[in-house]
């Protein structure tokens, strides 16, 4: 897109001085102590601050039209204005953009609009996104959502590699303007964000459920790994509130109450992808809920070598829902093989016998062909692993714990008696030794 046309400088001049003038206001009336209210008339002719007046000053010389003599500049404005030479040309091909957006005709309105929404992405990454700068990301990403979508993946650099895995190559610049901000809570659906305003990284969620949905939880994913670099959940710096991402997500995922499955698949990827055991369980407990039983198993034998309390979570869980139904049989081999290494037999009957149905009145001694009741022979492979493995413990143990039943004998003590003395001479010289 071409810019060079500075003809219509003139007409931005005027405007672009009024907003130095409003912007100072605002500042210096927040950091007064003073109940009057500061106007621009008062700071233009107050003279009290210097700031808003050599800024105005530097964007009346830096915008002025080719062809016209150039205003004056006094020689103390020359170092500030080499320092932000770059900033205010970045800023007047803005100005000029959003200038041709209105002039454009609609067949040029998107290619203008991806430009502009890139350029006014830049241009806020690299201010503090405070509430007013957030409301206007959030007004970029309603207006033009596939640009929006096509500035976040140029300025955070997602692509996928060769193996088809998600990387970002953002600075970490970037990433904190990503990762920070208030967080929504977890239980706050889309259309209850606060004040209707989302925070950038859940605006980038939004953007990634609209484009790429497949790409979300390696987002998350890539995020945490991150913050876990760079930040801790305590740190000023940090996102505030210290909601881990991955709830921050869920808090946007749209629910349908006609396709729960449909959504309830993206929830479970991202409770998977957090590795935390909490939101594991979690995931587990849904795909239970959908009879994803070939996935629950994958899923358990993935996340049960994170950790050996998880594991035991994970196989105590599903060996209650082994007991109440039939549905895993085609999977006890890799059920039988989560059984953690210290518990017992009677360990695991009790699990069963707490996750038993009630029995019906007058129960049939065998089950009947295709009924839920749980059978001895089912169980038989896993009890006889258990009775094989604390067979060979007491074996390998056994020589430790074989003591006497009773003391081993007091060895006789032998009494000594003095040797006795032949003479009166001889007593008196062994009472001297003594």
């Amino acid at each position: 897109l071409d810019f060079s046309d500075s003809d219509q400088g003139c007409q931005s001049e005027p405007n672009l001085v009024q907003v130095v003038f409003e912007e100072a206001c605002k500042y210096y009336q927040r950091r007064s102590l003073s109940s009057s209210q500061l106007t621009v008339e008062k700071l233009k002719k107050g003279g009290m601050f210097q700031a808003p007046v050599t800024l105005s000053s530097i964007l009346g010389h830096s915008l002025d039209p080719k062809g016209k003599k150039l205003r004056g500049l006094p020689e103390s404005y020359t170092k500030l204005l080499g320092t932000m030479q770059l900033e205010l040309q970045s800023y007047q091909d803005l100005e000029f953009l959003k200038l041709h957006v209105v002039q454009a005709s609609e067949s040029e309105v998107k290619n203008y609009g991806e430009a502009l929404v890139e350029q006014e992405l830049s241009r806020l990454l690299h201010l503090d996104l405070n509430r007013e700068n957030l409301a206007y990301l959030n007004v970029i990403f309603t207006a033009f959502p596939g640009a929006f979508w096509k500035a976040v993946q140029n300025h955070l650099q997602l692509l996928e590699n060769g193996d088809g895995i998600l990387v970002a190559r953002a600075t970490p610049d970037i990433w904190k303007k990503v990762l920070g901000g208030a967080a929504l809570s977890p239980t706050k659906q889309e259309d209850s964000s606060p004040n209707g305003v989302f925070p950038f990284f859940e605006l980038v969620c939004l953007s990634l459920l609209a484009f790429k949905p497949k790409w979300l939880p390696h987002f998350v994913e890539l995020s945490q790994q991150y913050l876990g670099a760079s930040w801790t959940y305590k740190s000023k710096e940090g996102p505030e509130g210290g909601v881990p991402l991955y709830k921050r997500a869920l808090a946007v995922l749209p629910r349908c109450a006609s396709c729960p499955v449909a959504d309830g698949e993206m929830e479970i990827e991202l409770l998977l992808c957090s590795q935390r055991p909490k939101a594991i369980l979690q995931a587990m407990d849904l795909l239970i809920q959908y009879g994803r039983w070939q996935h629950v198993m994958e899923t358990a034998e993935k996340f049960s070598l994170l950790s050996p309390l998880l594991n035991k979570e994970i196989f105590i869980n599903l060996l209650g829902e082994f007991s109440q139904h039939r549905a895993l049989d085609p999977y006890l081999n890799k059920l039988w093989d989560l059984c953690p290494a210290d518990m017992s037999a009677a360990d695991v009957l009790s699990i069963i016998q707490q996750h038993l149905a009630s029995v019906e009145l007058n129960p049939f001694p065998f089950a009947q062909d295709g009924s839920s009741q749980l059978t001895i022979a089912l169980l038989k492979p896993l009890l006889y692993r258990l009775a094989q493995t604390e067979i060979s413990q007491n074996e390998i143990f056994g020589h430790v714990l074989q003591v006497p039943s009773f003391p081993p004998p007091t060895p006789p003590r032998n009494h000594q008696s003095l040797p006795k003395a032949d003479s009166q001479e001889e007593l008196t010289f062994f009472q001297n030794q003594t």
